[in-house]
């Protein structure tokens, strides 16, 4: 596995933070990965997708790679006052995966432990393209532009449990297709 942690132990109060810019972070897996982790950050007034995630390796067969394989997890982590410019689509935190075929499948990105507050997306907070995403213990609060979380494509889904979310434009937006299997919320 790849770790990418604020200070030794990745906890959210050893203050790190990516402000400011057009983007925080790029994620192109072409590569089969045990997974990332990413623990402990603050992400805040990106100008536009703080959070890009772009996963090629699901359409790889492979017998090392299991659908039970997390791409990428964060883990305690905050998004805010990030305001993706008006005239381009797009979400606060972008997940784009190849479609799921009987070749591969889409490995899941997990966010458990995060708040996503005050931003601003014209495509939703989290923008989910053809890609696959679990949400344990998250808050949503006052996020503006697009819904909260928005799936598109038919080969979209997201399981939440145990996650609020408050004063948004909408919660969850599904495009024709898209799925939303488990939605164990709660504050």
């Amino acid at each position: 596995p790849i770790y990418l942690k604020c200070g030794e132990t990745g906890a959210l109060s050893n203050n790190c933070t990516f402000d400011g810019g057009e983007k925080h972070l790029n994620l192109e897996l072409y590569e089969i990965y045990a997974g990332i982790y990413v623990s402990g950050f603050t992400f805040q007034r990106s100008t536009g997708v703080s959070v890009k995630i772009y996963d090629e390796s699901s359409f790889i067969e492979s017998s090392l790679l299991r659908p039970s394989d997390i791409a990428v997890t964060f883990i305690d982590c905050i998004w805010l006052e990030n305001k993706h410019l008006p005239q381009q689509k797009g979400g606060i935190v972008e997940v784009s995966q190849h479609i799921k075929s009987s070749v591969g499948f889409n490995r899941p990105v997990m966010f458990v432990r995060c708040v996503f507050s005050n931003n601003y997306a014209p495509s939703g907070t989290i923008f989910l393209n053809s890609a696959v995403a679990i949400l344990k213990f998250c808050e949503f609060i006052r996020n503006r532009g697009g819904w909260a979380i928005e799936l598109q494509s038919k080969a979209s889904e997201v399981s939440s449990y145990n996650s609020c979310f408050e004063n948004n434009v909408g919660p969850i937006y599904i495009y024709p297709g898209s799925t939303v299997p488990v939605a164990a919320n709660g504050c």
